[in-house]
């Protein structure tokens, strides 16, 4: 992420090397692993044995990923989401998009491990695997912020609590004026 490279007199060299946070992995359209950052940034090829220790992408392929690269997703074919009038033409890259801010959110809250998937297929779907005990529903991408906050207080307080048992958490708030 970081490398700095300085000199202390009369024959010292200093360098300083900050490592990437690699905790995500998605695959491309060949069907082969890639490790990447939450800025999109493409790490390194690896293998499926090794993506599966960190959270997976899933509903969204890269196109012709190259590592030190920023990921950009392979475009099959733009889905639409049915609106009353007007349709709204949802692309991988958007799909990619909303992935890598949800990840984003994750790494601020410092609950990045926790989550296993991240499934962005339908975007009025979303959902999340926070390991193997609660399937999230988030809905759209809307009030994103509030939805992770919710999650968080609420398995932060179950696990307070005691609860070990996982489920089904619905946290799929619809906002009407």
């Amino acid at each position: 992420k970081i490398v700095r490279v300085g000199i202390t007199l009369p024959d010292t060299v200093n360098i300083y090397i900050e490592e990437l946070d690699v905790v995500y992995s998605v695959q491309d359209g060949s069907g082969n692993w890639w490790l990447l950052t939450s800025d999109g940034r493409v790490v390194e090829k690896t293998t499926e044995e090794k993506a599966g220790k960190h959270t997976n992408i899933h509903g969204v392929l890269l196109d012709a990923p190259v590592a030190g690269k920023k990921a950009q997703a392979l475009e099959i074919m733009a889905r639409t989401m049915d609106q009353e009038e007007d349709p709204v033409v949802i692309t991988n890259q958007d799909r990619l998009n909303t992935a890598l801010t949800i990840a984003y959110e994750l790494e601020r809250r410092g609950i990045m491990n926790t989550v296993s998937i991240i499934n962005v297929e339908d975007m009025t779907a979303i959902e999340l695997w926070y390991g193997a005990t609660y399937q999230i529903k988030l809905g759209n991408a809307g009030e994103m912020d509030k939805k992770l906050d919710l999650m968080n207080a609420t398995i932060e307080k179950r696990e307070n609590d005691g609860t070990s048992e996982g489920g089904i958490l619905d946290i799929t708030l619809e906002i009407y004026p």
